[in-house]
């Protein structure tokens, strides 16, 4: 990709009527989509390790696009932020570790690599009310979509699922309320 995503805004792609400014950027991401979908097969890992993946669709991916840009300062948020997890895998634990004891031990698990290599990824306690979890994002450059691992423990497993599918609800109720406004008077 010849775009910078840690430079580019979601602005710069999209305006805040969700009309696409920026359609090399579009196309681009539609074709990276494709090519995730096309070789999802070889994106599964296979193993002992209770591992899930998936990929983000193209008109989701747009949805998020949108929101960002009306919703948090007008989409000056680098497209590396808002696109993190368009490739996604999640990894269920079973450990008695708190969250913060877990995530100190990936940060000294991730010392021990090479800085070529930890220099690459960013690790966030990305808890929240009900939702506990551990997120890594792996990005080789500036010109490549990061690519996520939620680290569940397995006592949080039924209370984060609970609560994605709220955060989803509301974002579906968002979706129709923003449409129906646009309509109205977009």
């Amino acid at each position: 990709m010849n775009v910078n995503l840690k430079k580019t805004c979601v602005y710069k792609v999209m305006n805040y009527k969700g009309e696409i400014i920026d359609n090399a950027v579009i196309i681009t991401l539609e074709k990276y989509i494709n090519i995730l979908t096309k070789n999802e097969i070889k994106l599964m890992i296979n193993g002992v390790c209770n591992v899930k993946h998936r990929i983000k669709n193209y008109k989701c991916v747009i949805d998020k696009i949108t929101r960002f840009n009306r919703n948090n300062k007008l989409g000056a948020f680098p497209l590396n932020k808002v696109l993190n997890d368009i490739l996604g895998y999640r990894l269920v634990i079973d450990t008695s570790l708190s969250i913060k004891d877990l995530m100190l031990k990936i940060i000294a698990i991730t010392e021990l690599l090479p800085n070529n290599i930890k220099n690459k990824i960013t690790i966030l306690d990305s808890s929240k009310n009900d939702y506990q979890a551990i997120h890594l994002y792996f990005k080789l450059n500036n010109r490549s979509y990061p690519v996520e691992l939620q680290i569940w423990r397995v006592c949080d497993k039924k209370r984060n699922k609970d609560s994605h599918f709220e955060y989803k609800q509301n974002y579906m109720k968002w979706h129709v309320r923003e449409t129906e406004l646009i309509d109205l008077y977009g």
